[in-house]
């Protein structure tokens, strides 16, 4: 009798590891739909592979693979020879390099790379400082930043719930 309740009992635990192995198996792929650990990319002839400056960085850095002279007030379309797929989920933002921004002037426009766009990432940059600023090829132009995206529908309501900011916005904080 007590070898039939130990036979049970393995045949239990043996079961109860199969069902938390499965769990553990759905988990990671759950997990790994939902927060994707790797994006492939290709990169043309002569492009540079988006990098991290250091692991906790928001953005990979895009150089570029053409130079470019940009007058004051100018922009150009300068390319990357980057092509990436972004998972179903998530969007790429093109987003201006702080260094740049700060001492150049320069910022970037149109910068939405949507999942199933693989082409070139172009980055658009425009001058608004007030002197001319050339890119050489291998220089830091922008960077990609991956986030999720916003699924649901927009709602046309009647009114909005009042809330403590209200309609204060552009400036109302303070400068």
């Amino acid at each position: 009798m007590a070898e039939a309740y130990a036979m049970k009992d393995t045949q239990h635990e043996r079961l109860l590891m199969d069902m938390i192995e499965r769990l553990e198996d759905d988990k990671h792929r759950l997990l790994n739909e939902l927060y994707p650990n790797d994006i492939d990319i290709t990169l043309d002839d002569g492009a540079y592979m988006p990098e991290k400056a250091h692991a906790t960085d928001a953005g990979f850095d895009l150089r570029a693979i053409s130079g470019a002279h940009l007058w004051p007030g100018r922009s150009a379309l300068i390319h990357t020879g980057v092509h990436v797929a972004i998972p179903e989920g998530y969007y790429g933002r093109v987003a201006p390099r702080s260094g740049l921004a700060v001492k150049n002037g320069l910022d970037v426009l149109a910068g939405v790379v949507d999942c199933g766009y693989t082409n070139e990432i172009g980055v658009v940059l425009i001058n608004l400082g007030s002197q001319p600023y050339d890119v050489s090829p291998g220089d830091k132009i922008a960077q990609l930043v991956v986030e999720r995206i916003f699924t649901g529908k927009l709602r046309r309501v009647g009114s909005l719930d009042q809330t403590e900011r209200g309609n204060n916005g552009y400036g109302s904080t303070g400068m």
